[in-house]
């Protein structure tokens, strides 16, 4: 597994306690950070043809790598990357006893064959069956849902009663590229007040991709709406001697199929951002 190289083409950014308004921060002075932005991330977006931005920390060096990183600093709906966080309440709140714990079909047939059945959690995330969360938010109820979130500081989340089970889907509920590298940075590393056997599952749930020399552990999500779309991939990357941590968010561009191309496209151009530098 090779190192993170340094190309003469990088521009690079050396910023100490910066703060902006425009850019979504809070008060708090940040540590100093190198941040990159790298040609080649924004060339595997043009070649795609999708517009947004990629966005990788290393916190060996405390590096952020991105095609445009002030776009990190924009905020989108969650769509289905809240499936990790509404997982973990699931499984802090006793709704889920483990990756196992069975979520009975509702009997409604959908288009998605893989939701008309029973589902344990691990598959609910895999297939990301939003019946199946929106099942387990209402479990979870407004209070509950608001105090986990709150204890987990997963920002940016606007719900009442009448809108817990879609509020990641639809609304005002927003969340940037850089909070949720923050998030996952915070799982990984255990920073969160969660109980063990919530972080055991949550790695065994989070599982996408696992070789000899790497395991990903991350979640998709796509929001649909009459004037936009766009969609995501967010997680983290172990290997041998890093972690690194990732969040991809992107459109597509003109004339693209949104089920054929666009799909599939979320998950490419963050494994070819990461071979770009040399991660994988």
């Amino acid at each position: 597994m090779k190192g993170l190289t340094y190309g003469t083409s990088v521009l690079l950014m050396l910023v100490l306690g910066c703060t902006s308004a425009t850019q979504n921060k809070d008060s708090k002075t940040e540590a100093l950070e190198i941040r990159e932005l790298e040609p080649a991330i924004r060339d595997s977006l043009d070649s795609a043809n999708v517009v947004g931005s990629v966005l990788i920390f290393d916190p060996s060096k405390n590096t952020y790598y991105s095609n445009d990183y002030n776009r990190a600093y924009n905020a989108f709906l969650p769509a289905s990357t809240f499936k990790i966080p509404n997982s973990i309440i699931a499984l802090e709140l006793g709704n889920a006893v483990d990756e196992n714990t069975i979520i009975p079909w509702d009997s409604t047939v959908r288009d998605n064959k893989n939701w008309n059945q029973d589902l344990t959690l691990e598959e609910a995330y895999r297939y990301s069956c939003v019946p199946c969360y929106q099942a387990l938010a209402r479990k979870a109820g407004v209070s509950n849902m608001k105090a986990q979130l709150e204890r987990m500081e997963y920002p940016g989340m606007v719900f009442d009663s009448s809108s817990v089970d879609l509020f990641w889907l639809q609304g005002e509920s927003r969340i940037s590229q850089r909070q949720q590298v923050d998030f996952l940075q915070k799982l990984k590393t255990k920073q969160l007040p969660l109980k063990p056997s919530t972080y055991a599952a949550m790695k065994k749930i989070m599982l996408f991709d696992q070789t000899d020399d790497y395991a990903i552990y991350a979640k998709t999500g796509m929001a649909i709406r009459d004037t936009v779309t766009y969609g995501w991939f967010v997680g983290y990357l172990e290997t041998k001697g890093n972690t690194y941590y990732f969040a991809t968010n992107i459109a597509p561009g003109e004339g693209m199929d949104l089920w054929g191309e666009f799909v599939p496209v979320r998950i490419e151009v963050t494994l070819k951002a990461l071979k770009s530098l040399e991660i994988l």
